[in-house]
């Protein structure tokens, strides 16, 4: 059984925690292609995602690394929660984008390109933060289908290192 890596583990939560908790009809589940995994959410599931945010860190959280107690830290990370009510206020699906860490010495930057089509691709995020590993996509319509590709950049903003390309479909409510 191949190991999974924390940041499968907090998308793969996600996945559960947006599709309530439980697999529903018409959910969406998470797509990971080289170290880079996404999930389409509605707008009630960022609610409920910022609601638990909200909530006390419960006492005894269990230092494991089981998917609740990842989520539950993950959703109170304060940039975290703070991205989730940006896209909560904004009133919109989003899709949610975790990458594994870079472990290039010569890594300088990251960013995200979303895709609808060959032709259509939009960097939708950059940061030069290596520690950053997340993005949540506002920028998304329900019932939408988008490709997403993470890369690497050296300090002249040349590619060293790309994901594979994720395909998400953002759910229609």
């Amino acid at each position: 059984m191949r190991r999974l890596t924390r940041f499968t583990v907090i998308v793969l939560a996600l996945g559960a925690l947006f599709a309530g908790l439980a697999p529903a009809a018409g959910a969406s589940h998470p797509d990971q292609r080289g170290g880079l995994a996404c999930v389409g959410v509605t707008h009630a599931q960022l609610v409920r995602a910022f609601e638990i945010g909200n909530e006390p860190l419960p006492a005894g959280l269990p230092k494991s690394r089981s998917w609740a107690a990842e989520l539950v830290r993950m959703l109170h990370d304060p940039a975290i929660h703070a991205a989730i009510g940006t896209a909560v206020a904004k009133g919109g699906p989003a899709v949610a984008c975790v990458g594994s860490p870079a472990p290039r010495p010569d890594a300088a930057a990251y960013r995200l390109l979303r895709a609808t089509s060959r032709t259509d691709v939009t960097e939708v995020f950059r940061t030069t933060d290596l520690s950053r590993h997340w993005y949540l996509d506002t920028g998304v319509k329900p019932g939408g289908r988008y490709y997403y590709r993470a890369d690497i950049l050296d300090g002249a903003s040349n590619v060293i290192a790309s994901s594979g390309v994720v395909a998400v479909r953002v759910p229609s409510a």
